[in-house]
């Protein structure tokens, strides 16, 4: 149900070459140097597996070869920059995401290369390719209410996948968690008691907990009964896979959002055009905050390192107000043109602070 779930250590593809020296190596990159050596998370190594697996496929694909047959031969500076081209335009990733797998390659080969002198010239190819800066923030995207409601309603509750996904859809909105925090929930995470709560692992080891919604605990405790009725410790949602339950991928979370996105659209106009799960977790914070929520609260609530990164909430905010009082204004208004005059952009912080009473 629900796709399949992760592959290890690199990937079905990677699994399958065990005996290539290059795949030894990933295997060894990620089951021992990462976890043991460089004490890195689980989540990042998540997301190592997961650039070095995509690049690899492309990396077959563009060389016209069987995975199996790629080597350190065929890692070149032109592939490298193809694939991060292609996570851009064809993925749509944000450039944080283009950079992370950029940083993902490079560190595997210097870890190729630390163990086999030969690999040192592979990654000298690599290195002149520039990490890409953020010159501007893009407006926060996010959904309306009612919008929110009809992805919510989406999924068919008489059928058995269709109670999960709307709990996972529920839990991913209720809880503004990132995907990768909503995936690592295990059952002794959650506590349904009078007043619910989850604890979410976040960035850097960092773990929070935030409160439920009444309805979504008790969403919650009747998926409990459903899909994991003799308790144990499972994580909460998971894939059924060839060998047994797994943790599901962010993949699986992706074409779910996708294709509830593609139903609610039709019975509500307001839902946008692309959603991605990241947009439930701005969502849940726009809401918060247009309905009073203090944004200190917010930046908690959310596990933000800098409070700074919350500001985009507010200038959000802003802009919705601005549209509105635009929208109410009447065409004969004196005030009309200078409404129209467009958005006031912000960059200094201490500003941006007064501005919204933070200071």
């Amino acid at each position: 149900m629900g796709g399949h779930g992760e592959d290890h250590p690199g990937g079905r593809g990677m699994k399958r070459n065990a005996s290539s020296p290059m795949f030894v190596c990933v295997r060894d990159f990620l089951c021992t140097y990462l976890p043991h050596h460089r004490n890195a998370s689980p989540h990042t190594v998540r997301a190592y597996r997961t650039a070095l697996r995509m690049y690899f496929a492309h990396l077959a694909a563009i060389k016209g070869k069987r995975l199996v047959d790629v080597t350190f031969d065929d890692i070149d500076r032109d592939s490298v920059l193809s694939f991060l081209d292609s996570q851009e335009s064809e993925r749509h990733c944000h450039l944080r995401t283009r950079n992370l797998r950029l940083y993902a390659i490079r560190s595997f080969m210097t870890y190729s290369g630390s163990i086999g002198l030969e690999n040192i010239g592979v990654l000298s190819r690599l290195t002149d390719i520039p990490v890409k800066r953020e010159l501007d923030r893009n407006p926060v995207k996010f959904a309306s209410e009612k919008a929110l409601a009809a992805l919510l309603a989406a999924p068919d509750p008489k059928t058995r996948q269709g109670r999960r996904d709307r709990a996972v859809m529920s839990m991913l909105y209720d809880t503004a968690a990132r995907v990768h925090e909503l995936l690592d929930i295990t059952l002794h995470d959650l506590d349904l008691s009078s007043n619910a709560t989850v604890v979410l692992h976040g960035k850097g080891g960092k773990s929070r907990i935030v409160p439920l919604m009444r309805r979504t605990a008790v969403m919650m405790s009747r998926y409990l009964a459903e899909f994991h009725p003799s308790g144990g410790n499972e994580y909460l949602f998971f894939a059924d896979g060839r060998h047994g339950r797994r943790r599901m991928t962010e993949d699986n979370i992706r074409h779910m959002v996708r294709k509830y996105a593609d139903i609610a659209r039709a019975s509500c106009a307001e839902v946008p055009k692309r959603v991605h799960p990241h947009m439930f977790r701005h969502s849940r914070a726009m809401h918060l905050y247009t309905n009073g929520m203090d944004l200190t609260f917010v930046s908690q609530w959310l596990g933000h390192v800098q409070f700074s990164t919350t500001l985009i909430y507010a200038q959000a905010g802003t802009e919705q107000k601005r549209k509105a009082i635009e929208a109410a204004t009447p065409e004969t208004s004196p005030l009309k043109a200078h409404l129209k005059g467009g958005r006031t952009h912000l960059s200094d912080e201490d500003t941006l602070l007064r501005l919204y009473g933070l200071s």
